[in-house]
């Protein structure tokens, strides 16, 4: 193989290493399985649909926790019809703030839950924003929340 060759196997390699590095990860709950990982996304479901989804994003204009809660939670009540439930602050393992919000929402005529957690990492010229929601038919959303909740505080980059 040419130097050439090599450094392009290398950097290929590295930039593998990288995206491997950056990839979502979890403690799911133990009836979700897992469909996605890679980037800044993870998705998992349940057999009987529940559906969790956490993803992460940069913010180059810098929005608080504060800004991007408050934002979330305008969006879905005053847009999308859904109806708060619970609101409270959180800690991931780490330690770091975060907002959950609980809102009820009808979908096709079937009650909903849909839980929704918020990470904002602030970085010197970008903040991270960490997003995971998770919706389910109402009694299956009741049977998982709590270990929902716990699963959310261990995502890791």
């Amino acid at each position: 193989m040419s130097c050439a060759g090599s450094r392009r196997a290398l950097g290929t390699l590295a930039l593998f290493a990288l995206s491997a590095c950056s990839a979502l990860e979890m403690n799911l709950p133990p009836d979700f399985l897992q469909l996605q990982t890679g980037g800044f996304e993870l998705k998992a479901i349940t057999p009987d649909d529940g559906r969790l989804w956490v993803r992460e994003f940069q913010d180059r204009d810098q929005g608080s926790l504060r800004f991007w809660a408050s934002s979330l939670k305008v969006d879905l009540e005053e847009n999308r019809g859904y109806s708060p439930v619970e609101e409270s602050e959180i800690r991931d393992d780490h330690g770091r703030e975060g907002i959950q919000m609980q809102f009820a929402v009808t979908t096709e005529g079937e009650p909903h839950g849909y839980l929704v957690a918020l990470f904002v990492f602030e970085g010197s010229s970008t903040n991270t924003i960490r997003i995971a929601e998770f919706v389910a038919p109402r009694t299956v959303f009741e049977q998982q929340l709590e270990g929902v909740e716990a699963a959310l505080v261990t995502i890791q980059p």
